[in-house]
């Protein structure tokens, strides 16, 4: 198996982003039809002592 495209990889790119530091967003579709932008990629790759309070309840 090879490496997927770059533009078939949206949540690749995400990550990828946050690791370089570089500046990026999350789409969030729901079945409903709502969309709207995620604060979530942010919050990603930080260690589980910096989560929000109620992320750490679930």
């Amino acid at each position: 198996m090879g490496l997927m495209e770059p533009l078939k990889d949206a949540y690749g790119q995400i990550i990828l982003a946050l690791y370089e530091k570089r500046p990026c967003f999350e789409l969030v579709e729901m079945d409903t039809g709502y969309v709207s932008l995620s604060r979530a990629p942010s919050l990603y790759l930080l260690e589980y002592n910096d989560w929000p309070e109620v992320e750490k309840r679930q």
